[in-house]
């Protein structure tokens, strides 16, 4: 008997290493009819069919193995990359924490659990599990990625070049290493540094999208409109980037003064907003213009001279010849920081009417200073995908202490829920009627200041030449440049920077200060 099992045995290996793990899961499991205690049997037909997709079965035979024999550590690291499979993420990290009870140097459970909790956001923890990875392994090129990855998320941005430096020694042509490299000079504003480090990238993968994107948001905040733009371009080969429906070839910016130009709004409300000054531009070349945005916009935008049709995202596209994204136009327009088209306010509201709820809730009985407040992004509240730009109505009280003024909310989003807590007349939420772009520039309009972080509401203000004070994060978003208190998009805005990575105090500070002298002027 024992001849056919170590025969079914090693016949399961070989079909395993051979990626037939159906077959090879019936020789371990016809293992079991001769011997239903067999730990390794029991153990590697879980984990065929943990291969072959089928993480029920395998999970039954993995705990089955477990029931029998008070567990192993290769037994809970299968567990763990079940779980891991079926998106239980909670329970594949007790289960590589429970291998490693059984063996403190399991190094793949010690990466396993590193991922987990670093795509949980705990970023300290993962940073333990990387550091244990490379104390086993000191040439785990993917463990000192993640644990560089890992310091840079956490700002440190020091320690994570080091951390690719490392892995750089053992692969000078690791793209990863080099790519994140960059990224982290960014983060201590070293642009030269970084932007070497993504041309070595570019240097081995010449189509590295990522590299020649984040290059362009340098080249950009730095002022060299003509060579970040043509970087900019690279973002069209994002599978992220939205692309129009339309099968038409894409416009090269030439005078074309016989045919129709699709333009799609490609980005977020605020991208399409700074953007859509250059219409005009281009009404100059074609002969007719389709505009395709998104339906908050469309009523704001439909008001535009210069577009002879719009209409809103996922309608049907009207005929026409070429096409071209609306973020496009910096390059196929040859844009410059010292010459940019059309002239500010660049939208017309003249055509709508403020509607009555606003109207009531803005037109209050005192004679204070109206100011508008949006302190955080609509999107998520995660630093990684807000990042870093928001801040929180608490730390905008002081601001609601001044007695000079009123104060009117326009935050939309989840960051809107802040407003449950008690403001009392000291903030108004006009937000919540506000029900498109257009009723929010009417609001808009009725103050005598708006305050914002670096959301549309700063560029709708800035497009209309409003007061606008826009309060930016220490490495804040291209457009709006690098140490200036100004902004060439928008002549009537102002500044206020950070001057440490997530100071918003100082910000806060200085803000109210002014806010003072101007109430008092």
């Amino acid at each position: 008997m024992q001849t056919n099992i170590d025969s079914l045995f090693n016949k399961g290996l070989i079909l395993a290493s051979n990626k037939a793990y159906d077959a090879a899961s019936q020789c371990f499991e016809q293992i079991l009819h001769y011997n239903p205690n067999c730990m390794e049997a029991i153990l590697n037909a879980g984990l065929m069919h943990y291969y072959a997709g089928r993480y029920d079965f395998a999970e039954q035979f993995i705990k089955v193995g477990i029931s029998k024999s008070k567990g192993s550590a290769d037994a809970f690291y299968y567990l763990g990359l079940i779980y891991q499979a079926k998106n239980m993420n909670d329970d594949a990290i007790s289960a590589y924490q429970k291998t490693l009870t059984f063996d403190s140097n399991y190094i793949e459970a010690w990466y396993n659990l590193g991922v987990l909790l670093f795509n949980q956001e705990r970023y300290t923890q993962a940073i333990e599990c990387f550091k244990n990875v490379i104390s086993i392994d000191s040439h785990f090129e993917d463990a000192y990625l993640n644990l560089g990855e890992s310091y840079s998320r956490l700002e440190k941005f020091s320690q994570a070049i080091q951390c690719f430096k490392r892995l750089l020694s053992i692969n000078t042509a690791n793209t990863d290493a080099l790519y994140n490299m960059g990224v982290a000079y960014n983060g201590l504003r070293q642009y030269d540094k970084a932007i070497k480090a993504y041309n070595t990238v570019l240097s081995i993968d010449p189509g590295h999208v990522k590299s020649h994107y984040n290059k362009s948001f340098i080249i950009l905040a730095l002022g060299d409109f003509i060579n970040g733009f043509k970087e900019y371009e690279w973002r069209l080969k994002k599978r992220s980037t939205y692309k129009s429906a339309s099968d038409k070839p894409r416009w090269q910016g030439k005078p074309l003064p016989t045919k129709t130009l699709l333009v799609y709004a490609e980005q977020g409300f605020g991208d399409c907003i700074q953007f859509i000054r250059f219409m005009p531009t281009i009404q100059q070349r074609v002969k007719d213009i389709v505009l395709e945005c998104q339906e908050p916009l469309f009523r704001l935008f439909s008001a535009l001279d210069s577009v002879d049709t719009i209409i809103k995202r996922g309608d049907e596209l009207p005929s026409h010849d070429f096409q071209a994204s609306l973020l496009s136009m910096g390059s196929l327009l040859d844009i410059t920081f010292n010459q940019l088209p059309g002239k500010v306010p660049y939208l017309n509201t003249e055509e709508f009417l403020l509607r009555k709820e606003l109207s009531d809730l803005i037109n209050t009985d005192n004679n204070m200073y109206k100011v508008g407040l949006v302190w955080g992004g609509t999107g998520s509240t995660t630093r990684k995908t807000d990042m870093g730009r928001s801040l929180s109505l608490d730390a905008c009280k002081v601001l609601l202490d001044i007695k000079t003024i009123q104060w009117f909310s326009f935050q939309k989003g989840a960051r809107a829920r802040e407003l449950e807590r008690p403001t009392g007349k000291q903030l108004i939420d006009l937000g919540q009627h506000c029900l498109d772009f257009a009723d929010t520039a009417m609001a808009a309009k009725q103050m005598d200041l708006i305050i914002t972080v670096d959301t549309a509401m700063a560029h709708l203000a800035g497009s209309l030449g409003l007061n606008v004070w826009t309060l930016l994060s220490y490495d804040a978003d291209w457009r709006w440049m690098k140490d200036i208190d100004y902004n060439p998009w928008y002549p009537s805005m102002r500044v206020f920077r950070q001057k440490i990575p997530g100071d918003w105090r100082f910000v806060i500070d200085t803000v109210k200060h002014e806010l003072s002298v101007t109430t008092i002027d």
